[in-house]
């Protein structure tokens, strides 16, 4: 379902970038290809908190790192800028390995 998303976002990366004035459209797509790139180190910082930390303790701040990220992503309709969508994807994108490594 995730690359699903990914790749639907992808083809319509110039538009996107278009739309909201950017430079090109890299901006657009380092979005969907922040999953990807944070899943190796953020894996292995996932295993390691898992050793230090309680369960629990982990998964409420994944689940509050994936809020924050959605919330964030949601407020591009008020501030009408694309780096809110870029900080609200890589927040969110932060708790994908919790999620996995549980």
């Amino acid at each position: 379902m995730n690359m699903i998303i990914n790749v639907g976002f992808t083809t319509i990366a110039v538009r996107l970038a278009t739309a909201y004035d950017l430079e090109s459209p890299l901006q657009v797509n380092m979005c969907s290809m922040a999953r990807p790139f944070m899943a190796i180190p953020l894996t292995l910082a996932a295993v390691g908190l898992f050793q230090k930390f309680r369960y629990s303790d982990i998964i409420r701040w994944a689940v509050a790192f994936q809020f924050v990220g959605i919330w964030l992503r949601s407020f591009v309709f008020v501030i009408d800028s694309f780096w809110i969508v870029q900080v609200g994807t890589f927040l969110s994108a932060a708790s994908s390995p919790v999620f996995m490594s549980s």
